[in-house]
């Protein structure tokens, strides 16, 4: 276990030292257990102290994947939410699962990796200014799960707009490489956001539990939409970036084209002189004037007379 509180129902918590000694049957209480899903002795604490919980539960919280949802029971519901990776040199679309089983007056969380939405409504909670009940608890952790969500998205945000000025005949490979960046950390936003809004729908739709209040549950609402505009400004920045994509790619089309096109006619211009030269430079007897003095000014002439009619004829079927 990371941590357990206890608490005060007046905004702060008690933390218990001695993990052993929390009395999850206890209805006088209300407590929140943070877990590493990874650690054996999870395993070993849920067998021996946490052994009400429903096998799909156990097997669900300490999943190696998951996928965000909401799973009602009848004593409780499980909520699997994802928040940003803002974790020091990692990606923010590299984001952390966190799995909770929430019954009355009982928290249990399980995560793989440090998610700084639990570190942050643990420090409200001992700070005295957290969260009074298991229903603004789900109310507060929504909510900074989607605020977190603010930087990473107005970067990509910016970065597309940024793009979007750019003249994409004169990408470098460096700037190439970024845009395919944003379009792949795109693709993987909405592989959690999609089934994350879905999930908070579903709870909003079954919250007839009695642990979510009408208030907070009206909160939860409001920070849904949040998270559907999210869902919607991602399913618009992988539109414009297909757009600068098929943008770059015609412009290079582009300039591909024209660059064959001019060698097709430099290459049509000396095929017929490329053709005489070969045939009068094979050193066979016969060849016309091949013992005159003048036959090589005489054969530079005429193969600028046939450039020059060359010239003329493309001009007028406008091939240059």
């Amino acid at each position: 276990m990371i941590f357990g509180l206890n608490f005060d129902h007046l905004g702060g918590a008690n933390v218990q030292d001695n993990f052993n000694s929390i009395n999850t049957s206890d209805k006088e209480k209300t407590v929140w257990l943070h877990f590493d899903a990874d650690s054996n002795e999870t395993r070993q604490f849920i067998d021996q102290k946490l052994s009400h919980l429903d096998p799909h539960i156990k097997r669900a919280v300490l999943a190696e994947q998951t996928r965000p949802r909401f799973v009602p029971f009848e004593n409780g519901f499980l909520l699997i939410l994802r928040g940003v990776n803002l974790n020091k040199d990692q990606s923010h679309e590299d984001m952390i699962s966190l799995r909770i089983w929430i019954e009355k007056n009982r928290i249990i969380s399980f995560q793989k990796r440090k998610l700084q939405t639990i570190s942050d409504l643990k420090d409200s909670l001992l700070n005295g200014n957290g969260p009074k009940s298991i229903s603004e608890f789900i109310q507060k952790l929504i909510e900074i799960l989607i605020f977190k969500m603010e930087t990473p998205f107005d970067e990509l945000i910016k970065d597309t707009d940024n793009f979007e000025m750019l003249d994409l005949n004169l990408l470098s490979k460096t700037q190439s490489d970024r845009l395919s960046d944003i379009r792949k950390k795109c693709a993987i936003f909405s592989r959690y956001l999609v089934p994350q809004a879905e999930a908070i729908n579903s709870m909003i739709d079954n919250s007839n539990n009695n642990l979510i209040n009408e208030q907070d549950l009206k909160r939860i609402n409001e920070t849904y939409h949040d998270i559907l505009r999210r869902v919607e400004d991602i399913s618009s920045l992988k539109e414009r970036i297909q757009f600068i994509y098929d943008e770059h790619s015609h412009a290079i089309a582009e300039k591909m084209n024209k660059t064959m096109y001019k060698i097709a006619i430099i290459s049509m211009i000396f095929i017929p002189i490329s053709f005489l030269t070969g045939l009068l430079g094979i050193n066979l007897s016969g060849i016309p004037y091949a013992s005159s003095g003048s036959a090589f000014i005489g054969f530079s002439l005429l193969l600028s007379m046939i450039l020059v009619i060359q010239l003329i004829i493309y001009k007028k079927l406008k091939w240059i």
